[in-house]
Parts: C-alpha cells; sequence; structure tokens
C-alpha cells in the first residue's frame, strides 16, 4: 500500500506526537506546556488540537507535527513522516520521486535501515532467554551468562541487546538480505583493511544499539566476551551521518517518559 504525506498528515493526533517529547497538560481546548525552543518557567506553548497546530508565545515558534519533529528532533521531511505512519502503522513506501526527498535523504533513510536491519540481525544471534539461543553456540551462551551474572536478564528485552558473531557473520548476512558494502561501511558496521578487503566492525561481542529519542537505531556499542589481544574491551561505532556521539545519551529513548513523569 502506498500512503502519501495527505494521507498521513490525515491521520495525526498532534498531541500524540508532540506528547513523545513534552509534557502536556489540557487548558480548556488546547493543551499548554512549556516550549522545548528556549527556556522558560511559565508554560507558553500552545497546542491545538482541532487545527493540529502548536505556537508559543514566548519565542515564537509555530507549526504543524511534521514542523515540530524536524526543528526539535532534527528530521528531514521523509523521516518525519516515517516516524508519523509507524507511531500510526501505518504502510509507507517513500516515493524516491518527491522533489522533498533528496538525494542526502535517501542515503541517510538508507543507514537507518541498516542500522535497525543489523540490531534485529544481533537480537536474533542472542535470543532472549537460553532457551531461545542457537545448539552449539558455547560464545553466544558465555554472553547470556555474562548478562545474567550482572542482573541485566530483564535489560536484553528493554534495550535490545544482541551478539556479534565472528566470521564476517554480519557482510554475509547483510548481502543477503540486499545492502551493499558501501551502506554498510556508512552505516560504521563494516570496516576496510590494508588490502582493500571489507571486514565486520563488531565481531564476539555483545552488542548495546543506541537508539535517538525517536527510537531510530543510530548505532552501537560492543562488549567483548573474553580478553582478546590488542582489541579493545569495549567498541563503538565511528560518527556517521546519524551518529554524533555529543549528542547522544544511553538509554534516553527508553526512559523519556518517566523523566518526563
Amino acid at each position: 500500500m502506498i500512503v502519501n504525506s495527505e494521507e498521513i498528515k490525515n491521520a495525526i493526533q498532534i498531541t500524540d506526537i508532540l506528547g513523545d517529547f513534552l509534557t502536556l497538560k489540557k487548558k480548556g481546548i488546547n493543551y499548554t506546556g512549556c516550549c522545548p525552543f528556549h527556556n522558560e518557567k511559565t508554560p507558553s506553548f500552545i497546542v491545538n488540537p482541532a487545527r493540529g497546530t502548536f505556537k508559543c508565545f514566548g519565542c515564537g515558534k509555530s507549526g504543524d507535527a511534521i514542523e515540530f519533529l524536524r526543528e526539535h528532533e532534527a528530521m528531514s521531511f521523509t523521516e518525519a513522516l516515517t516516524y508519523i505512519a509507524n507511531r500510526y502503522k501505518i504502510p509507507i513506501r517513500l516515493n524516491g520521486s518527491d522533489p522533498e526527498y533528496s538525494e542526502a535523504e535517501k542515503r541517510r533513510d538508507g543507514i537507518f535501515a541498516v542500522l535497525k536491519w543489523a540490531k534485529d540481525h544481533f537480537r536474533a544471534n542472542i535470543g532472549s532467554t537460553p532457551n531461545q539461543m542457537p545448539p552449539n553456540a558455547p560464545l553466544v551462551n558465555q554472553a547470556v551468562e555474562y548478562l545474567q551474572q550482572r542482573g541485566l536478564e530483564k535489560a536484553i528485552d528493554i534495550f535490545e541487546i544482541g551478539y556479534a558473531e565472528s566470521g564476517n557473520d554480519l557482510i554475509r548476512a547483510a548481502h543477503q538480505a540486499g545492502y551493499t558494502d558501501e551502506i554498510l561501511l556508512s552505516a560504521g558496521l563494516i570496516r576496510k583493511n590494508e588490502q582493500g578487503k571489507y571486514y565486520d566492525a563488531f565481531t564476539r561481542r555483545i552488542m548495546f544499539p543506541f537508539f535517538d529519542r525517536s527510537g531510530r537505531v543510530i548505532g552501537f556499542t560492543g562488549r567483548l566476551i573474553n580478553v582478546e589481544k590488542d582489541k579493545p574491551k569495549y567498541l563503538n561505532s565511528p560518527e556517521t551521518e546519524v551518529f554524533k556521539k555529543s549528542r547522544f545519551l544511553y538509554g534516553l529513548y527508553q526512559s523519556k517518559k518517566e523523566i518526563m513523569k
């Protein structure tokens, strides 16, 4: 099913979208809150559900839900549409001929897509419990035992923890799924050696995905199961077009609603 931007806009309840990021309180027919675009103690940020718009009477920012996501979350137009479509479980296929869908946005969307795929791949390697793990997988068992010893069994599902196998497991699976070396390299999932050959950036590591505030996977950190010579215990994704370490806080996506409360 192809869904265009107007159909997505018609499905929007602006208080749903903004409520993912702000604490809003009903006041008459509108909702109010402290503006996220400037510091204030007295709420001057007004959301009008009937019109589907917001306006801050302090700094002047205004717009609809898509404009909010573009300003507050630094999303592109297509990223905002995709976020909203996923929020309401609306099937969507982006139209590459859309003039608002630039080549840069296509590239970023490709990176987000392969990072989500990698997260699911790592999750499939570890399973949620020891009973779900593949047979004859001693290192995977060690990974789960380590998480159990640290009291992190529940965290496996909450933080979608996975495991990176050895032997270029990710590259092989990614090629079968239709992903190119170029996009894998752009996402920080593979590296190139001196001979010009690609190899998995993460091997024999427990994988902790990084999520942005909107729930998109933007990178990973991997912890070695066993000490290996000349290899760091923890290895982070390199900075990419979608991952900037200085702008990231681990666990914020999972805890933001409780933080707002």
